[in-house]
């Protein structure tokens, strides 16, 4: 259940006409390609002050200009969108103005209420003949549709701060009939339609963050040729409400842009269970490559003897930039840790992986592994995988080992490693070491 006051706080956020202008400056750069700054103007007095910026503009914010001696003024009086191609050799300009701020091009747009000046919304870029007619037209058309976003999130912060307050009177007796959650729900979803759902996903995951309560399981990784342990893959789970499986979890988080936060929470935990991991085996930890590339991963995982894991890297974002990610992973390699290409033979992006990332171990997907004593489709693509991992000097895990026939014919096709329901469910870190020392007893090779 989303409190109100979360819900109250989401409102009064969302109504904040210094955050509807700066979500409105940094629109105005991604509407227009060559604009590398924008701000608004607001007429305060007799000047216009930068009241919101952002890129090359946002460090002067604050700043003052004279309306007489600056397009911004000009624009207002003329009550039209006005351009400016160089500063350097237009006269309406302040030329020291510009030159302070940086701004070469320039398109300056009135904001009026009726009749009354309002402020500017400016676009600037550094380089002269950034902005065409199109541009000018374009910027414009949404003149008015921005000055009422402004001056109604004015209004309507004034009206939501008083509906949401604490009714007047001498008791509480109107406070007592009023549903304030219904209220604030009602006032929300008018406001930002789905707002309510995203406090909501913002309050489970700050129940989550910080607060050490994820649990771990170790699933572990046998070694198909001597059945002795090699590792454990650690997975994370929720024991919290509502109840929601890891990969919802997961993509909730990065839905709320706290997909690292989540995945680097989760790791430690993994790590914390270093100690029920016997000597010689490996850990493994999952994060994507989002993960892998943040500065924090590196202390997160030097908090262990980092030759004993494994990242494996997961499908969960796209990878854009493998020269950056390989920097990262030099890092991690040079203090010890390894890779595993997780899912690989699931799509395509996990072979490309392979071929960018040169991972220590390749882990073959569940839908490769099953039945593939009954496919010799299956049975030639775990060969070719296995002799691509000869010759680069990887080693191949099987997932999803279920059936005494699958982990026959694996171990006839030279995989090394396997995991799944058939060897091990996923078990508490303190049941790993009596597992593994009874491991050769309670699995025989074919």
């Amino acid at each position: 259940m989303v409190t109100s006051t979360r819900l109250d706080e989401a409102v009064q956020r969302m109504c904040d006409p210094v955050l509807v202008m700066q979500r409105i400056v940094e629109q105005a750069t991604d509407l227009l390609p060559a604009a590398d700054g924008a701000a608004v103007e607001l007429l305060l007095g007799d000047t216009l002050c930068y009241v919101c910026a952002t890129g090359t503009l946002a460090p002067f914010a604050g700043i003052r200009l004279d309306p007489a001696a600056s397009l911004s003024g000009l624009a207002l009086r003329q009550n039209r969108a006005e351009r400016c191609d160089d500063s350097e050799t237009d006269e309406r300009v302040d030329r020291e103005a510009c030159r302070l701020v940086g701004s070469v091009s320039m398109v300056c747009v009135p904001l009026r209420h009726g009749a009354d000046p309002v402020g500017v919304l400016k676009v600037s870029a550094r380089a002269s003949h950034a902005f065409d007619d199109a541009d000018v037209a374009l910027l414009g058309r949404l003149g008015r549709f921005v000055t009422t976003t402004i001056t109604n999130a004015r209004e309507l912060r004034e009206v939501a701060d008083e509906l949401l307050a604490p009714s007047p009177g001498p008791g509480p007796a109107l406070d007592a009939v009023v549903d304030h959650e219904a209220m604030s729900t009602f006032v929300a979803n008018v406001v930002l339609p789905g707002v309510v759902d995203r406090v909501a996903l913002e309050e489970r995951l700050h129940g989550i963050l910080g607060r050490g309560c994820l649990h771990v399981l170790l699933q572990p990784i046998v070694d198909l040729r001597s059945f002795e342990l090699a590792g454990a893959e650690a997975l994370a789970r929720f024991p919290v409400e509502p109840h929601r499986t890891p990969d919802v979890w997961f993509a909730e988080a990065r839905a709320a842009h706290q997909g690292v936060e989540l995945q680097l929470e989760a790791a430690g935990c993994a790590l914390a269970a270093m100690a029920n991991v016997p000597a010689g085996a490996f850990l493994a930890v999952n994060l994507d490559g989002e993960a892998l590339a943040d500065e924090q991963v590196t202390s997160v995982l030097e908090a262990v003897e980092t030759g004993r894991v494994v990242v494996e890297l997961t499908e969960h974002v796209e990878i854009d930039d493998y020269p950056g990610l390989r920097r990262s992973l030099t890092r991690l390699r040079a203090a010890g840790a390894r890779l595993a290409i997780d899912d690989t033979g699931a799509g395509y992006s996990s072979f490309v992986h392979i071929l960018q990332l040169a991972p220590e171990l390749i882990k073959l997907d569940i839908g490769i592994v099953r039945g593939v004593d009954r496919d010799p489709v299956r049975r030639s693509l775990v060969t070719a995988v296995v002799a691509f991992a000869g010759e680069t000097g990887s080693r191949v895990v099987a997932e999803g080992i279920e059936t005494d026939d699958e982990l026959d014919v694996l171990r006839d096709l030279g995989v090394e490693l396997g995991q799944g329901y058939g060897l091990a469910r996923p078990m508490p870190p303190g049941e790993l070491t009596a597992w593994a020392a009874g491991l050769a007893r309670r699995v025989q090779p074919a």
